[in-house]
């Protein structure tokens, strides 16, 4: 049972009344429904305001709150309203919780197949990246193996000539065929023009290989137009920059071997303006030095071959520096040191050329030295050492030093003889081995020792044999016979030994003839046909048949009219030796007195004089000497020094010899003075 609000006696109630609140009935009994709570507290309110107006409303309020309606003793919320109208709607709430559940259901199904969705789509996308890493490192591997392939293929000296080039071509032929068919290319599209490039280059460096130039230069240009567009979209992209200065360098060489000097010279220009724009950063490897070296030596050879010596030479020696910087860094590096020799060696040769002979021979010996020590450890660089070796002998030779360079000679042959031991099957070492022959026959025979001459020339000739037996095809071959028969040819006419002398000169012209028709250049056999017949009307001359020595220079004039003063300068000797002084004389005089003759034609009027010297009759031999010394004057006054090529030729040659003896008895001792002294001249 309840309770009253208010409990006491009388008094007590007339005072709690008015002035109390009356407890709160949940208090009382927590269990009572707050609306009725609300409706106790309202009709029990101190203020007339507060509490309900009429006894009616108070049942109203009875009778909404019995209802589940809203009171007029409370102010609801929304949210209590709505909890009221479901409990009133328990049919609508029910089905509204079914309908929750129901989609609760379907969402959280819906999730999970969205996840296994995910889960497999991100299993297939690992998968797929898998595949194509695997797809790519497949690619790679191949690729790698085929620029393995061509690289061993296109440096094996087996497959260099003859019967074995062709199955090199067809070798590398199938590797052609792989570059055209592989299209797969991985990474984004900046990665892909750099891999298309890359892959067009190497396709180009297998055409090259194969000796296609034509194709090789076409897929350059390709490679190097993509190149192109990746260095002017990406200016700071230096690796990009430093590939397209090693394809154009390489584009050069091929452009080079067509003989589109100009272009090459053009492209190689390109690459050192691109390595000079560089930052030093992107030379921090090695082998981007190494390259910017290499690019350096091909323009000063590019230079070299169009005659412009001294930027040629200012190239050669930036290449120079740039690698013994290297190898004083790093003094063991194989690399390096190769590329420093031959820089070397092909510095010597312009050095020469440009009549720096002192500073040529010093290049010449670096060249050496340093081929020794790569040759020491890589037994392939042989070749290259027995190379420098010969060169080093010819500027000796040149300097008048002609005794000096027979040991160079020697041990170069020494050298080419265990490469044709080691690769008997290898042309290019079993030619070089018969040139150093060649070689060391002519400076024997320069000093005078004939018989070791006559020895060295055999095993040239020997050797020749054999290889044009073996290529028959190779016109090159056939040239480097002949010469080597003309130089026996002179040995036996220095020694009187005509008739051998002249059946040298007749094989000579023979197997220049079976040339004539396979080798491109033909004017070189022209121009080595008509030396022939000159060295030959000078061995008929000498032999007393000046009719027949004639006739064989008329067809030196004819195969080859741009040596016409040369063939004329022989032609002085044969006159003299006809008996025709005064002609000989006059067209002596007449040669020698041209604007611009040569020095080649002052020395040939020269030796012409020196060799009828000691046929001519004693009365008129002073006239016949002061001539020659007068030719030799003036070639003297030609030369800017005494180093200049050609000048120390004189003193070794055995007809001037003939002349320095013959000096006292024609009196010209004065006229004589001029002539250095240095060198090795014969006694």
């Amino acid at each position: 049972m309840g309770e009253p609000p208010f409990t006491g006696d009388e008094a007590q109630l007339a005072h709690r009344i008015p002035n109390e609140v009356p407890q709160p009935p949940r208090q009382l009994v927590p269990t009572t429904p707050r609306g009725l709570e609300a409706i106790c507290l309202k009709a029990m309110a101190k203020r007339r305001q507060d509490r309900y107006a009429k006894a009616s409303e108070l049942v109203l309020d009875l009778e909404c709150w019995l209802a589940d309606e809203p009171l007029l003793a409370v102010k609801e919320s929304a949210l209590r309203s709505a909890g009221r109208w479901l409990r009133r709607h328990r049919a609508v709430l029910n089905s509204l919780y079914a309908a929750a559940a129901i989609l609760i259901l379907c969402l959280a199904g819906a999730v999970l197949a969205l996840n296994r969705a995910r889960q497999q789509a991100s299993q297939e996308r690992e998968f797929a990246l898998q595949k194509n890493a695997r797809m790519e490192q497949s690619f790679l591997r191949s690729r790698r193996a085929i620029d393995q392939f061509v690289e061993r293929v296109s440096s094996e000296p087996l497959l260099q000539e003859g019967d074995l080039a062709a199955t090199k071509r067809k070798l590398l032929d199938s590797a052609v065929s792989f570059h055209l068919d592989s299209t797969y290319v991985p990474g984004t599209e900046s990665v892909q023009l750099a891999e298309q490039a890359e892959a067009t280059a190497r396709l180009a460096a297998v055409h090259a290989a194969m000796g296609d130039a034509d194709k090789a230069v076409s897929a350059y240009a390709e490679a190097k137009d993509t190149l192109t567009q990746i260095v002017r979209d990406q200016p700071r992209n230096h690796a990009a920059g430093l590939n397209l200065a090693v394809l154009e360098s390489e584009m050069a060489m091929q452009l080079q071997r067509l003989g589109h000097v100009e272009q090459a010279e053009e492209l190689l220009r390109d690459a050192v303006r691109i390595y000079d724009y560089l930052p030093p950063s992107a030379f921090s490897s090695k082998e981007k030095r190494r390259q910017l070296a290499r690019h350096l030596a091909a323009l000063g050879e590019v230079l070299a071959a169009r005659n412009n010596l001294a930027e040629a030479e200012e190239n050669y020696r930036r290449s120079y520096d740039i690698l013994e910087t290297m190898l004083q860094a790093s003094a063991d590096d194989l690399d390096t040191m190769r590329d420093l020799a031959r820089t070397a060696s092909s510095l010597a040769l312009l050095l020469q050329r440009r009549s720096k002979l002192t500073e040529a021979e010093s290049m010449h010996r670096q060249a050496v030295a340093l081929a020794e020590t790569v040759a020491a450890r890589d037994q392939d660089f042989r070749f290259e050492l027995a190379r420098a070796g010969r060169e080093l002998a010819d500027l000796l030779v040149q300097s008048g030093r002609a005794t000096e360079a027979v040991d160079p000679l020697r041990q170069a042959r020494a050298v080419a003889s265990q490469l044709v031991r080691a690769y008997p099957g290898i042309p290019s070492y079993r030619r070089i081995q018969a040139a150093i022959y060649a070689d060391l026959g002519r400076v024997l025979g320069l000093l005078g020792k004939y018989e070791a001459a006559e020895a060295e020339f055999r095993e040239a000739l020997q050797s020749h044999q054999r290889l044009r037996a073996d290529y028959p095809l190779v016109s090159s071959q056939g040239l480097e016979h002949a010469r080597t028969l003309l130089g026996i040819g002179q040995v036996y006419r220095a020694q009187g030994k005509t008739d051998a002398a002249l059946l040298r000169y007749r094989e000579a012209l023979d197997t220049l003839t079976e040339v004539l028709g396979r080798e491109r250049q033909q004017g070189t056999v022209a121009s080595l046909q008509a030396e022939v017949l000159r060295q030959m009307a000078r061995a008929l001359a000498a032999s007393g048949n000046a009719k027949d020595a004639g006739r064989e220079l008329e067809r030196a004039t004819e195969l080859d009219p741009s040596t016409t003063s040369l063939t004329q300068a022989v032609k002085v000797e044969v006159l003299a030796r006809e008996g025709d002084l005064d002609a000989a004389l006059n067209l002596a005089k007449q040669l020698t007195t041209e604007g611009m003759v040569s020095n080649e034609v002052l020395l040939g009027v020269v030796r012409s004089l020196a060799r009828v010297l000691p046929s001519v009759p004693e009365q008129q031999r002073p006239v016949v000497a002061t001539q020659a010394m007068d030719v030799l004057q003036k070639f003297a006054e030609t030369l800017a020094n005494a180093a200049q090529p050609g000048w120390q030729t004189v003193l070794v040659d055995p007809d001037f010899a003939v002349l320095r003896a013959l000096k006292r008895f024609a009196e010209l001792e004065e006229q004589i003075k001029p002539l250095p002294q240095s060198g090795n001249p014969r006694p």
